[in-house]
């Protein structure tokens, strides 16, 4: 997000290999779709980042890093490949989580942040809890 005092709509771009693209918010929300669908079905995990820039008037400068939510995988031979994801998913998220600039903002769906999934992995590079 970039503040930006000659913006009073949104302005969106996707940011690819290719360049910057001028997106619509509803382009932009149509091509993260498309891609959770896509990785859905293929059953797979990617590691890439989705970089969006949004301008607009009513904005701070702020950069939002959304990763993949934690997966719990069930033990066993036949859950091999949501094991590797769940381990991908981890790894990424702590590499992002042990940037000590970064705040860590988490949401999970809990009632009791004590017990939640998450915390234990936030614990591993915030343990004091001062940047979450």
């Amino acid at each position: 997000m970039k503040y930006n005092p000659s913006a009073i709509q949104p302005c969106c771009f996707l940011i690819t290999e290719d360049g910057e693209q001028d997106v619509s918010l509803e382009e932009l929300q149509e091509h993260i779709h498309h891609e959770n669908a896509r990785l859905e079905e293929e059953q797979q995990f990617w590691s890439k980042e989705v970089v969006v820039r949004i301008e607009y008037k009513y904005s701070p400068n702020l950069t939002i890093i959304d990763t993949p939510g934690l997966i719990s995988a069930a033990p066993g031979k036949k859950n091999s490949a949501l094991q590797v994801a769940a381990r991908q998913v981890e790894a990424m998220v702590v590499e992002k989580m042990s940037q000590p600039e970064y705040i860590i903002l988490c949401l999970e769906d809990s009632s009791d942040w004590n017990n939640a999934t998450t915390r234990r992995t936030v614990m591993q590079v915030d343990p004091t809890l001062s940047r979450t």
